[in-house]
């Protein structure tokens, strides 16, 4: 079927986070049509939401593969990559695989790993937004959480909660279908749980063909088209490290590409963070 979708130039791509699913960006695609993206894809990852089963492992060089075929198959030769958390990682491991179908990446809540000092794994996971443990911030909840993201079993239903809570800022999603289908597909899905489990553990083990795990850092580096998203309050990132990739990149491409999203948590494009999280769509190239 290749050929017979008439696709618009201006297509944007987009990957959820772990054990979420495409649901969790339905109500930005209004906005992105208005910002300009007007074919918006969502994709449930391998392993999560309405994903059928793949042959092998989830990994995230497995995920690129299949994102690859079905990219092929409805036509899509070029786009723009968004990726949430896991989803940032598949992004930019796939403009590592696939370059010239990449026109630009933004990612938000995903550091750019830099895989070749080991070291500095721990410089781009934070406490919070200055280094310092912000008002709110529960650490022994926190590494409960860190501690479900290897849970390669469902969830109960008080875990699961906590999962789909934590990252969300705005109490209003708690009452929306979208966040009652994921707390379900946790309690039941036993190929989410799986799926958690071996993406976690690909981030640092999943290695290309010359034996070398992937440094995301250099790839985020190497991609004039970049932009990258962090919200005030998230727990899991370095505010810190991120502001590192940004001077970084400066030095390289003569310009910014860190835009931070005030008073937001790890799931910084919900509800009123919509319209400040897509105008960062509109600085792309």
């Amino acid at each position: 079927m290749n050929g017979e979708y008439d696709l618009p130039s201006k297509t944007v791509v987009f990957l959820h986070g772990n054990t979420a699913s495409k649901e969790s960006f339905l109500d930005l695609v209004p906005l992105l049509n208005d910002a300009g993206f007007s074919c918006v894809i969502l994709v449930d990852l391998p392993g999560f939401g309405a994903s059928t089963e793949i042959d092998g492992p989830y990994t995230v060089r497995n995920a690129c593969t299949w994102i690859n075929q079905l990219l092929s198959f409805i036509g899509v030769e070029s786009c723009v990559f968004a990726g949430w958390s896991l989803g940032g990682h598949i992004a930019l491991r796939y403009y590592k695989e696939y370059p010239e179908q990449v026109h630009g990446l933004v990612t938000f809540g995903t550091p750019p790993i830099n895989s070749d000092d080991p070291a500095l794994l721990g410089e781009a996971f934070g406490k919070a937004f200055d280094g310092s443990e912000y008002e709110g911030y529960d650490e022994a909840e926190h590494m409960k959480l860190i501690g479900l993201l290897s849970k390669g079993d469902l969830l109960t239903e008080e875990e699961a909660e906590m999962f789909m809570r934590h990252p969300v800022a705005d109490e209003s999603f708690f009452d929306t279908d979208v966040y009652q289908y994921q707390v379900q597909v946790a309690m039941t899905s036993k190929k989410a749980g799986q799926a958690r489990q071996e993406y976690l553990g690909s981030f640092f083990t999943d290695v290309n063909d010359e034996g070398k795990v992937h440094n995301e850092y250099k790839t985020a580096l190497s991609h004039p088209n970049i932009r990258m998203i962090h919200a005030e309050f998230d727990g899991a990132i370095s505010y810190k490290y991120m502001q590192s990739v940004d001077e970084a990149y400066h030095s390289k491409w003569g310009k910014n590409i860190l835009h931070v999203i005030n008073g937001a948590k790890h799931a910084c494009f919900m509800s009123d963070k919509a319209r400040a999280f897509v105008d960062v769509f509109r600085t792309l190239e």
